[in-house]
């Protein structure tokens, strides 16, 4: 993140698209809760900053999915 922002800064529009494509390509669960919080606010409304809220957003998407459906009762199970 801190990359992607001086790139911004320096105006190095490509450099500041692979960061944060990298950033979301590279997400685990620890990162995922907190990186949008952590955005500085020269790049919350850059362009490629969009591809990375889908990501985060679908990406704890599935981790809900996923808890959810590890956690659903069994037919077996009383209710």
């Amino acid at each position: 993140m801190r990359l992607a922002f001086l790139d911004n800064a320096f105006e190095m529009h490509e450099c500041v698209c692979e960061c944060l494509a990298s950033l979301a390509d590279d997400l685990t669960h620890a990162d995922a809760l907190t990186l949008l919080d952590k955005v500085p606010e020269e790049l919350r409304g850059h362009e490629a900053m969009a591809g990375v809220t889908v990501k985060v957003v679908e990406f704890l998407m599935s981790v809900l999915d996923e808890s959810t459906r590890a956690n659903l009762p069994t037919a077996s199970q009383k209710i």
